[in-house]
């Protein structure tokens, strides 16, 4: 939308020159020229002059003006510095206005009856500062920073139609420090156009309601969203915007559209209520670290089963979701690859997880009319993947049909055509190394920062497990693991991925009798200390302790039964020091039995503490010895 700004208001009178000294007056329209530095008190407005209404306030030719009060028929500094210590008002005008100046606003700014105007304009190297700005009408904006300026403002909200709420310009900064709102038919909440060292921040929400709404629009330069983003449209990127997104991304049509050069990074998740939750196309880059959900068709029946893909991407774009891919209830693709939206390089592909709805596939390859399939297979992007999740496991589809699309050598069908894209898909590889035990696994290569291997592809396993440990189970996911006759394992990398290896490694306890009892059952017991420490449960546990404790006959035989727990806490051996005439019995369960030790009356217990402040049960065992009872 073509931005057109009108400064009304006309010098009719000549200027005198004016002295510089300070001068303060009081209840009339606030002017200063000619370099004079000036205060007002109290509240100024606008004036009729020669048929034409002035300004509030205005300050030109290198003056200082300062309005110590409410300001209404709005404000401009041509070169100048203009304080207001109140609130400014504009009906049908730019409202504030700073060219080549400074103005600071130390209140708020209303503009109503707006048409092709601006609430707060900074032009020609200004610095604008604002408070909370609100703005009424259509075709306006409610902040502009342009030709190397910068505005600074508290929440911006507009309403109409075909409103926006911030926009720079011209290697220009806008810094939103609050939310943007934007309500009506056709409104985009922030933009950026020409310029690429133009920025946008917004320190909080940007939302934009009403038919046609574009949460963000960006062209060019460099836009900072630290909350959540929604629209009709949420984000809509092309040329070389930078875009990220503090929160998640939430729209009724389409979720993310960056084209051109564009990058667009969401810290939060991407979802829609009808249409695609992405768009990738041309050379763009979008990364979501959270979920992509999509949508339903636009305006289809309610009974309709099919459902719109969650991302439809170009063979040129870089796509990375570190989350699930999915869509609305319905027969729906998780990832539509375009073949005929080709960028200017090989585009990448990287999902955590993609999961089709109801009779769909996972990925759905759209392919050219008339090419041969090793074209198609070397214009796709590289797809590199956690898990890909189908009903009856059909992952892949394509549209290649040979009488449809006249495609040739005449052999090579659909399904074909799956079979090579199944072995040109790269599968990420995933593993979690514990306390007791790391895994190393052989036969993967690197992907960026990713472990991958292909389908039926044969990956070694070696479980280094930790002194004092044991290896009770281990578990591939998606994928069967099994033991070589060397003491290793492996697992085939199955259609489809989801290899998540995972290993449980149990505490070894070591039972050597003596006497029917056990002289070191185990060592310190800090690793359920760390368990139990946040349990509410737990906490009432250590505080009906430390009441035994207190409560205790002199000289007494103390029973402590710990149940499921495993430690008592600084605070119970702080009290048991107390009482060196108790001997404690502590009766615990431990890998499905149940064991006793016994603390002897006289001994130093705040020695038994470790650094954390705890005595683990199986650290008393390891100095005192246990006794195992019946279960």
């Amino acid at each position: 939308m073509r931005r057109k700004h009108y400064f009304v208001w006309m010098l009719t009178t000549a200027l005198t020159a004016a002295s510089v000294m300070p001068m303060t007056v009081y209840a009339q329209p606030a002017f200063a020229s000619g370099g004079e530095v000036k205060v007002v008190e109290g509240d100024v407005n606008g004036e009729l002059q020669g048929g034409v209404m002035s300004p509030g306030a205005m300050a030109i030719e290198g003056s200082d003006l300062k309005v110590n009060g409410n300001v209404s028929g709005g404000l401009v500094s041509d070169g100048s510095t203009v304080t207001v210590n109140g609130n400014v008002t504009g009906n049908g005008i730019d409202t504030v206005i700073a060219k080549k100046g400074t103005v600071t606003v130390n209140g708020t700014v209303t503009a109503t009856d707006l048409s092709e105007k601006t609430g707060v304009l900074a032009s020609n190297g200004s610095n604008l500062t604002v408070g909370d700005t609100e703005v009424g009408g259509k075709e306006s904006t409610g902040v502009i920073a342009e030709s190397g300026s910068k505005a600074t403002a508290g929440n911006v909200k507009v309403s109409g139609e075909y409103m926006t709420g911030t926009s720079a310009y011209g290697d220009s900064t806008v810094h939103v420090k609050g939310n943007v709102t934007a309500d009506g038919n056709g409104m985009t909440g922030v933009s950026v156009h020409d310029g690429d060292k133009s920025s946008l921040i917004v320190d909080g929400d940007v939302t934009a309601t009403g038919e046609n709404s574009v949460g963000i629009y960006g062209e060019t330069g460099i836009i900072k969203i630290g909350g959540d983003v929604s629209g009709r449209e949420a984000v809509i990127t092309k040329g070389k915007a930078d875009v990220t997104v503090g929160g998640s991304v939430s729209e009724t049509l389409v979720g993310i559209v960056a084209g051109g050069n564009a990058a667009v990074s969401v810290k939060g998740d991407a979802g829609t209520k009808t249409g695609a939750g992405m768009f990738a196309q041309e050379n763009a880059t979008v990364t979501v670290d959270g979920n992509v959900t999509g949508g339903t068709f636009y305006g289809e029946l309610e009974d309709f089963e099919d459902v719109y893909p969650a991302i439809i991407a170009g063979t040129g774009a870089t796509v990375i979701v570190k989350g699930t891919v999915s869509t609305a209830e319905g027969n729906g693709v998780a990832v539509g690859i375009n073949c005929k939206d080709i960028g200017s390089q090989k585009g990448t592909l990287i999902i955590e997880k993609a999961k089709a709805g109801g009779e769909a596939s996972a990925i759905y390859v759209d392919t050219i009319p008339g090419v041969s399939q090793e074209y198609i297979l070397n214009s796709l992007p590289d797809i590199v993947v956690g898990e890909l999740a189908a009903k009856n496991e059909n992952f892949i589809w394509n549209s290649y049909d040979n009488d449809l699309y006249q495609n040739n050598p005449e052999d090579e069908t659909i399904g074909e055509l799956n079979e090579k894209i199944y072995a040109a898909i790269r599968y990420m590889i995933r593993w979690n190394n514990s306390e007791g035990g790391s895994f190393s696994v052989d036969g993967t290569s690197k992907y960026g920062e990713y472990d991958v291997a292909q389908e039926n592809q044969e990956l070694g396993i070696t479980i280094q497990i930790a002194e004092g440990y044991e290896l009770e189970s281990i578990s591939g996911g998606k994928a069967q693991v099994l033991q070589r006759p060397d003491g290793t394992w492996s697992v085939i990398v199955p259609r489809g991925g989801g290899v998540n290896l995972s290993a449980v490694l149990r505490r070894i306890i070591k039972e050597e009798m003596k006497n029917s009892r056990v002289s070191n059952p185990g060592a310190s017991g800090s690793e359920e200390q760390t368990t139990v420490q946040k349990s509410s449960g737990y906490v009432e546990f250590q505080k009906a302790v430390r009441r035994q404790i207190k409560n205790a006959a002199p000289g007494a035989v103390l029973e402590v039964d710990g149940k499921n727990w495993m430690s008592f806490d600084r605070s119970t051996m702080e009290e048991l020091s107390k009482r060196n005439d108790l001997t404690v019995v502590v009766r615990f369960r431990y890998l499905g039995k149940r064991w006793r030790v016994v603390v002897p009356a006289g001994y130093a217990v705040q020695t038994l503490l470790n650094q954390e402040g705890y005595t683990g049960f199986l650290y008393l065992s390891a100095v005192f010895g246990a006794v195992p009872e019946e279960a």
